[in-house]
């Protein structure tokens, strides 16, 4: 798999551009000022187009997969080289969407969050009414992915300890989620011991699962590492190199197993990270899935 830049002849890829914006004259708007991407598999599958925004935002004013490639990693591929390529250039990367909830939910699970709306963009802009995914879009919904927040953990101060109170405020609309992850882990034997960690300095949640052997002895080990950021909250699990290939067996999304794919393991350790950077609870169910996986492995 390979992204490739294109700087010329843009108009070949219209008919996977139309995808996602299907007003040719719409897509004339930004197509030349903007900066276009195709990745490549074995064909041309997905493309992007990026245009630089004023006060040091970029927009992603059109991504699409082709049909028969959708739900298989490719379109988290895409945004993934997106803000990874451009985090160091512009503050913010933000991107416009009808209000479709699959479609707002694949931009969450990416890193996104609800940032405003353009009311009735659809009805205005467009000579004819468009529908997505059944629903006929109207207003146009913008998601933000923040490269300053991202960067930006919190409860780094040894004096502040991660009270509920003192997390809630850190977390904002996130504590919600945060508050329904802490009370899950108790079905799963799991608690979370906190300490400030000096050389990182900042304050980490180490996940332990505890259970007792049939003889009666007590044992734990760690399920995973907690870390509190501005509006949301990061979940690390570390799995031995050696059982990469049974953790893309579970059951998880094809954009969940690329994550898997594309971890790197960590230097001389023998580990490589999954991560979640978590809001809302839309990716429990795999996070559950991961951190029960990990609980047995030696």
């Amino acid at each position: 798999m390979k992204i490739q830049k294109v700087t010329t002849n843009k108009k070949q890829y219209l008919d996977l551009l139309l995808l996602a914006d299907e007003q040719e004259n719409m897509i004339d708007r930004y197509l030349e000022q903007g900066t276009m991407y195709v990745l490549n598999d074995n064909g041309i599958i997905a493309v992007c187009v990026v245009t630089d925004e004023d006060n040091k935002a970029l927009e992603i004013k059109n991504i699409a997969v082709k049909p028969e490639f959708q739900r298989m990693g490719y379109g988290k591929a895409m945004l993934d080289f997106i803000t990874k390529k451009y985090k160091d250039i512009y503050d913010i990367i933000q991107v416009g969407t009808g209000e479709v909830p699959v479609v707002v939910t694949f931009y969450e699970k990416c890193g996104f969050i609800k940032s405003h709306k353009i009311k009735n963009f659809f009805t205005d802009n467009y000579d004819h009414p468009i529908f997505e995914d059944g629903i006929q879009l109207v207003d146009m919904i913008y998601l933000k992915f923040n490269n300053q927040m991202m960067k930006n953990q919190l409860m780094r101060d040894f004096d502040i300890e991660p009270t509920i109170e003192n997390i809630s405020e850190c977390l904002g609309f996130a504590n919600t989620a945060y508050t329904k992850f802490i009370n899950e882990l108790k079905s799963h034997n799991i608690v979370v011991n906190w300490r400030y960690y000096k050389d990182g300095k900042a304050w980490l949640g180490k996940g332990l699962y505890k259970w007792t052997t049939t003889r009666g002895t007590k044992k734990e080990t760690t399920a995973f590492w907690l870390s509190v950021w501005n509006g949301f909250f990061k979940v690390t699990i570390y799995i031995p190199e050696k059982y990469r290939t049974e953790a893309l067996k579970l059951s998880l999304s094809d954009e969940m197993k690329e994550m898997i794919k594309a971890s790197k393991q960590m230097g001389k350790l023998k580990f490589f990270p999954i991560t979640f950077n978590l809001r809302s609870d839309e990716m429990f169910n795999e996070l559950f899935t991961i951190i029960n996986f990990r609980k047995i492995l030696k």
